[in-house]
């Protein structure tokens, strides 16, 4: 990870994980432009000299933060194997794919909106997630049930439907919540979100 400075023991790794944790809630609430390491650094209960043995500045701290969001994406791609041996309905894929996104969303709020905010200036932000996004699409194309449609068909309607999901989601970060954004006030909290995701995403394909 580009400068980062991986810990070498665990007791390095928790302080790792707390200043990391202690960045993510700062920016539930703030801008990452106006989160500074002093405050990263007092919320964690560490130190600025921490902070700068770990990472080079607050870029490569985002970074960092990205990274965890990238871990989640590669769980959820995991369980993908689960369905190896199966054929799932277009409908259901649609269900797993936006209970992924609003969970990671959910979890990941501020981040998520930190890095939307800089991808402009540091693309290579969002470069891995998107790399991820379409392994993601591939592993659910070999599974999903489309009779008469090629894997290549497949595979462009749920890339499309991913990517329509994951903006649909990132609207919601800036516009006080999905259920404004899309105009579906079907059910609220979570799992309102999964299924007004779930609907959006299957309209946009045609499968």
């Amino acid at each position: 990870m580009s400068g980062t400075n991986p810990p070498q023991q665990e007791r390095s790794r928790k302080t790792l994980e707390q200043l990391l944790s202690a960045g993510a809630r700062l920016l539930e609430e703030r801008s990452f432009a106006d989160v500074t390491v002093q405050e990263i650094v007092a919320e964690a209960g560490s130190s600025a000299g921490s902070f700068y043995a770990r990472f080079d500045d607050k870029s490569a701290f985002l970074h960092a933060l990205q990274a965890e969001m990238d871990e989640q994406m590669r769980e959820q791609l995991e369980r993908v194997k689960q369905f190896e041996s199966s054929s799932v309905p277009i409908d259901d894929v649609c269900g797993f794919l936006a209970t992924g996104i609003v969970g990671m969303y959910e979890e990941y709020r501020g981040v998520a909106r930190a890095l939307l905010t800089q991808a402009t200036s540091e693309p290579e932000l969002t470069k891995k997630a998107g790399d991820l996004l379409i392994a993601g699409s591939a592993a659910w194309a070999n599974v999903v049930d489309a009779p008469g449609r090629s894997k290549e068909e497949i595979l462009d309607e749920l890339t499309t439907a991913h990517l329509v999901g994951i903006a649909m989601m990132e609207q919601g970060l800036f516009y006080q919540g999905l259920a404004r954004v899309s105009g579906d006030s079907t059910g609220m909290g979570k799992d309102g979100d999964v299924t007004r995701l779930a609907r959006i995403m299957r309209s946009s394909m045609n499968l």
